[in-house]
């Protein structure tokens, strides 16, 4: 899971108070999920699209 590490950066940057960083990082998680879920979604539709191909 990407958005473990990136956690644990943000849990290193609050103790730190790095408040632009805190903001990149959160940025960057929002982004990984985003991603994670588009991943997810072309798996599935691939997956579709083979089992269509296979009945023609």
């Amino acid at each position: 899971d990407l958005a473990e590490p990136i956690d644990r950066l943000l849990y290193l940057s609050n103790t730190f108070e790095e408040d632009e960083l805190i903001k990149t990082l959160t940025e960057l998680k929002k982004s990984t999920y985003n991603a994670t879920q588009l991943a997810k979604e072309l798996y599935r539709l691939d997956k579709k699209i083979k089992e269509l191909f296979n009945k023609v």
